[in-house]
């Protein structure tokens, strides 16, 4: 089954039990696929570059619609047929690593206590109240929020709104830089090399450097 060209009938049709957790398992795969390679490019450090940022704009834009996807298969089971399988789509700690939620605050929550549908229902004040509970800070807080807006949107349109429309708007942070789950440039060369050279500049250049760029959700 072709996950991107599914036709408008087959969007409004009914599903069987065993036929929507053969669908979310298909997109679970390529959902598994995406984070992966998602996580890959931010790790690299070199988002500065306009080529990365565009890459990991479109995975983003993908995971929204896939996740929109389960959303959609899941809601064309009958709530007396559906079981504890497929509720347990779509998976709330994929959309946390999307996010950049610590793993620490998705520990803290036990399995079945939390599911990203109930986060799709509240307002952004209520999904604030609620994450902070486990852990979520205040930057966390601001990236679900308006990463569940996005969801939200396509989910409702049906995943017929434009390819713009499944793009994530980060939020911006006090200084007006973009506050989304990428981490910040490398040292230059020559920070590195004096690094290096001396264990009491080291320390001293670290700390500043570490102080100067924070990385949104890094400890």
């Amino acid at each position: 089954m072709d996950e991107e060209n599914m036709t408008k009938s087959e969007e409004q049709q009914p599903l069987s039990l065993q036929k929507a957790l053969q669908q979310c398992e298909l997109v679970q795969n390529m959902i598994d696929l995406s984070i992966s390679n998602l996580e890959g490019l931010r790790t690299k450090c070199a988002t500065s570059n306009d080529l990365t940022q565009k890459e990991i704009r479109t995975l983003e834009s993908k995971l929204v619609k896939y996740f929109s996807r389960q959303l959609s298969c899941k809601k064309k089971v009958a709530l007396q047929e559906r079981n504890a399988e497929l509720d347990g789509f779509p998976q709330l700690r994929h959309w946390f690593r999307i996010v950049d939620v610590r793993k620490e605050v998705l520990e803290e929550i036990t399995p079945g206590q939390l599911s990203l549908e109930d986060l799709l229902e509240m307002t952004d004040e209520q999904v604030c109240e609620t994450v902070e509970k486990y852990g979520a800070n205040r930057e966390e807080c601001a990236r679900l929020n308006a990463s569940l807006t996005c969801l939200r949107n396509v989910h409702m349109s049906g995943g017929n709104l434009s390819k713009q429309d499944w793009t994530i708007q980060w939020p911006t942070t006090e200084t007006g830089k973009e506050n989304n789950p990428v981490c910040p440039p490398e040292p230059t060369p020559w920070i590195r090399t004096h690094l290096s050279q001396s264990p009491r500049v080291q320390t001293k250049c670290v700390q500043h450097y570490c102080h100067a760029s924070p990385s949104p959700g890094a400890p």
